[in-house]
């Protein structure tokens, strides 16, 4: 049994394999891989919190904050909680809700509406609902 054993405990050909596997990999400097840009976390000191919340006040959209402070979203919103702010909703007008119910019955997606009218496609849904339409099911349409 022990001389069995011996010849998988000691291979005396391993610096031979170690050596073409050496030989395999590219020797010299590689191409740089790109990284794809990580998340930045920024702590907002108390004057740009002031800041962006008398912009959240003033009206200003989401986007144009996050795009001015270099924050998430997400953060604005907390901000604006600790304030005891309420979060604004943008409802559809009349008219913006005759250009979703013409998009829709041309076929585009709820999807596409939103983000041209700028609203959550929840949004959409809720009011082409109210207003009668059928909606389709979610999803790609089969084939």
């Amino acid at each position: 049994m022990v001389e069995v054993l011996t010849s998988y405990l000691n291979p005396c050909d391993q610096g031979e394999r170690l050596r073409a596997l050496v030989e395999l990999v590219p020797s010299g400097p590689s191409e740089a891989i790109p990284q794809t840009p990580g998340r930045i976390c920024r702590r907002l000191d108390e004057g740009k919190i002031a800041e962006l919340v008398a912009a959240y006040e003033a009206g200003l959209p989401i986007k144009d904050i996050v795009e001015r402070f270099q924050v998430d979203q997400r953060t604005i919103q907390k901000y604006v909680r600790r304030q005891g702010l309420p979060r604004r909703v943008r409802h559809l007008t009349a008219e913006e809700v005759e250009e979703a119910v013409q998009f829709y019955a041309e076929g585009r997606s709820v999807e596409f509406i939103a983000n041209h009218l700028g609203v959550s496609s929840s949004a959409v849904r809720r009011r082409l609902s109210v207003a009668g339409v059928t909606l389709r099911p979610r999803g790609r349409p089969s084939r």
